[in-house]
Formats: structure tokens, C-alpha cells, sequence
């Protein structure tokens, strides 16, 4: 005999969070529609290191003050990776020139003054100090509890949900919650079949009425877009969740999976 116990929860569940009582324990009292922003996630490291990341230096890396009790070590460390930008990756320190960087995606934001905005990186990750600064509520935790995880306590009490290709675009919208997905470059991606395959010009991060994939060149220059994110009816995410995520396995049919004879 096999016991199955329940591990997790389901999307149905995740977006009947009790939104009130999430709201009162983050001292959350606002008329505002509710933003969460999931900063950019610097590695200089990730895929063939720092050399080959000059989007990253130049999108949010030169802003993040990585050593804030080390002004030399600091100075340093941005002006080593300056170079890199300038001498291995100079379109990026073009874009970096033209402010095509998160600073300035982030006061744009800001600038709409329409929603109350909670920014939570992953605390590995470090982020710049302006965001931390300017967010209406700022959280990093150390994401030692789950079901639900914070960050899905903070999607569900969320009108809109701005990232950056990530996993919590796809948990967002398998909880009913539209996104904007801002576009890293192709050499931000682990490779180009990686980018084929969840890239921005098929539907996996660009479905109608679900989530919504742009450019940091045109975000900059309407900014509004953010306003015309309306939640729409169910049905949407549902087909959304059928296609890229499936349907809920039901204890019912694990049981047949398990009792099924080859």
C-alpha cells in the first residue's frame, strides 16, 4: 500500500490567501493598487562570466554598491567592471550612456505615482539602493517558510507583478495576477535554444490578457503601458495554466498514476 500525503499548495488555494490578514501583518494600509517589483538578479558569474555579462553591469551591476563598508574595494569593483563594459562589451556601455538601466526603469515607476510598490530580490542577491530607498515597502527575507512562501503571500495581495523573466512571473500568473515581464538581453540567457524556448516572441512570457513582455527602450518611453494592465476575466489564466503550467494533480488521479499496471 502507498500513502500519499499532501505536500504544497495548489494554485486554487495560493489565490484564496487571506489577502486582509496578509495586509495587516505587513502594515500594509493603502488605497493605491499594490505593484510588486522582483529586482533585476545580478551574477556576474552566471553563464560564461563576467566578461560575457556586460548587460548586466550595464542594466544594474554599475548602480549596486556591493561593498557599502568598503569605499576602495567598492570603487574598485565598479571600476573594474566599467571596463569590462567599455573594452569587451561597448554597445552595452552605449545603452549604459543612453540610462537603459533598471535606476532609472524603477523612477519611472515611481514617477506614475498610481501604486503602492513592495520590492522583494532574493536574498542572495544584492540590489541597488535606490530601490530599496524609494519602494513603499521593501522585504528580503531568507525564505525559510513556505506554503505560502512570502513572495507568494505578496503576489496574491498583488494588482501587478513586475520581473524579469522569472520563475514568480509564471507563479504569478498561476495565480491570477497579471505581469509585466521587462526584457533582459539575449546574452543575459544560458543559450539561444534556452531563449527560443522561453524567449519573448513566443507566448511563454508574452499571452494576451496574462503577462506582457517589453523592452526597457519602450517601457522608458511609455511608462504608462503599466496603467493599461487591467485584470481581466479568469478564463485567460486558465488557458494560460492549461498550456505552460497543467492542471492541479488531483489526489484521484495520483492514485491511478500509482495503481496503474504497466
Amino acid at each position: 500500500n502507498v500513502k500519499i500525503f499532501i505536500f504544497g499548495l495548489s494554485s486554487q488555494k495560493l489565490i484564496k490567501l487571506n489577502k486582509k490578514e496578509i495586509k495587516r501583518k505587513l502594515k500594509i494600509n493603502t488605497n493605491k493598487k499594490i505593484l510588486l517589483y522582483l529586482p533585476f538578479p545580478v551574477e556576474l558569474a552566471r553563464n560564461k562570466g563576467p566578461f560575457s555579462n556586460g548587460f548586466q553591469i550595464q542594466y544594474s551591476a554599475m548602480d549596486i554598491t556591493k561593498y557599502k563598508k568598503n569605499n576602495v574595494k567598492n570603487f574598485l569593483y565598479k571600476f573594474c567592471i566599467f571596463l569590462i563594459m567599455l573594452f569587451f562589451n561597448f554597445k552595452y556601455f552605449i545603452n549604459y550612456l543612453k540610462k537603459q538601466k533598471e535606476n532609472t526603469v524603477f523612477k519611472e515607476i515611481k514617477k506614475l505615482n498610481t501604486f503602492y510598490i513592495i520590492s522583494k530580490p532574493r536574498f542572495k542577491h544584492i540590489i541597488t539602493d535606490l530601490i530599496i530607498s524609494k519602494s513603499d515597502l521593501y522585504l528580503n527575507d531568507k525564505q525559510k517558510y513556505h506554503y505560502p512562501s512570502l513572495l507568494e503571500e505578496l503576489i496574491s495581495i498583488s494588482d501587478i507583478v513586475i520581473g524579469y523573466s522569472s520563475n514568480a512571473l509564471i507563479k504569478a500568473a498561476s495565480m491570477n495576477v497579471n505581469t509585466l515581464n521587462i526584457k533582459s538581453d539575449l546574452q543575459d540567457w544560458e543559450s539561444p535554444q534556452h531563449f527560443k524556448y522561453a524567449g519573448y516572441n513566443n507566448k511563454f512570457y508574452n499571452y494576451k490578457n496574462v503577462i506582457k513582455s517589453i523592452s526597457i527602450k519602450e517601457f522608458l518611453i511609455n511608462p504608462h503601458v503599466l496603467k493599461k494592465i487591467i485584470k481581466n476575466k479568469n478564463n485567460s489564466f486558465n488557458s494560460y495554466r492549461k498550456i505552460f503550467i497543467g492542471n492541479a494533480l488531483t489526489i484521484k488521479n495520483l492514485q491511478r498514476i500509482i495503481s496503474y499496471k504497466f
